[in-house]
């Protein structure tokens, strides 16, 4: 639905909702829907309310918007999911191709219609409260606030900017509820598009800024030498080797207790979290969610192997190349030699963490 047909929506986003003579009043700061009439066209939920409590979530990402609504249990801490969905709003490469490292009117137009038809699907499900969150994009964006307060003037959705270190603190405890271990045995890696994390119990032991989207775009621009939207359709060996020292420079950024305690500790696990190790390179491993490096490098060549008419023609192989070759230059630089994939998200930390709704 574009802006325009859901601003024609006379009373949509200001406080009531107007169908067929029903009212719902909505307290649009909270985003709790309070029925005093029975709606007719949004979905019967018989809900508890005592104990159950139906929740949404907004991720705001640096490449997309995903939102999940779940029946939660307050007394059990357990959830049942409702609906799922995603709409890609790039707001990375909008930021990295901005002069002046803001979100220009276009991106935030994206984004202003994906909030407004979310908020739409919300008041269908019944959504009683909810929760959105951003990372490293709106960390990065010059005109974050303005567009944090933009978003909830014209959706009445509010957007928390969570920090690098929260952000990384919720993705361990996401991991670790997971995986059921110890979590003094656990590091957690996640590569997102804008930034990097690295983790250990009770301490963020690194944060760094560059992600996949800005590593890819370094590749196409800086040794390439082509155009911001272009795509790695091949590589040279003396190319690939200056990719490569790229990719472990950054890896060596983390601090020096971190790298001893992956070198020091052979029994500790490394778990790759994010669509880079779930959707980019899980699939090309030889056992199941267990990355190694001899996987990677064959992925790689496999890739360089097609024609540049194939991987112009393939939306992903060139994000994947880059991935992957970043990647393999952190295994290196960490001397990690497999890495654990979990495909999971902030979401389930979120929704139990009582101290992010009223």
């Amino acid at each position: 639905m574009s802006i325009d047909a859901i601003d024609s929506q006379e009373g949509l986003f200001e406080g009531a909702y107007f169908q067929e003579n029903s009212i719902m009043p909505v307290d649009v700061l909270s985003l709790n829907l309070i029925p005093e009439i029975e709606m007719s066209t949004l979905e019967k939920v018989q809900l508890n309310s005592e104990v159950i409590e139906r929740r949404a979530i907004i991720d705001v990402g640096s490449g997309g918007t995903k939102f999940l609504i779940a029946d939660f249990n307050r007394a059990t801490g357990d959830y049942t999911i409702v609906k799922e969905g995603k709409m890609n709003v790039p707001y990375q490469k909008a930021l990295n191709a901005s002069k002046d490292h803001t979100f220009d009117p276009e991106i935030r137009a994206q984004g202003i219609a994906a909030f407004q038809e979310i908020q739409e699907v919300f008041y269908q499900y019944g959504v009683q409260q909810s929760y959105a969150f951003a990372t490293e994009a709106f960390r990065q964006a010059g005109n974050a606030t303005d567009f944090v307060a933009e978003i909830a003037n014209r959706s009445g959705i509010n957007v928390h900017i969570l920090e690098q270190k929260d952000e990384a603190a919720i993705a361990f405890q996401q991991a670790a509820l997971h995986l059921g271990i110890p979590q003094e045995q656990l590091v957690v890696l996640e590569i997102g598009t804008g930034s990097f994390q690295l983790s250990i119990k009770d301490e963020t032991a690194h944060m760094g800024d560059l992600g996949s989207v800005p590593f890819h775009e370094h590749i196409v621009q800086e040794i390439l030498g082509v155009t911001a939207d272009g795509k790695i359709t091949s590589l040279t060996d003396e190319q690939m080797k200056t990719a490569d020292k790229l990719a472990r420079d950054i890896a060596r950024q983390a601090e020096k207790d971190i790298k001893n305690v992956i070198r020091g500790d052979a029994g500790r696990a490394i778990v790759g979290i994010g669509n880079l190790f779930t959707r980019s390179l899980a699939p090309h491993a030889t056992t199941p969610d267990v990355i190694v490096r001899k996987d990677i490098r064959n992925f790689i060549q496999e890739i360089l192997q097609k024609t540049p008419e194939e991987i112009q023609s393939d939306p992903f192989l060139s994000s994947d190349l880059s991935n992957a070759i970043l990647a393999l230059g952190f295994m290196k630089a960490l001397q990690i030699h497999e890495i654990h994939v979990l495909d999971t998200s902030n979401t389930t930390t979120i929704l139990r963490n009582e101290g992010n709704w009223s």
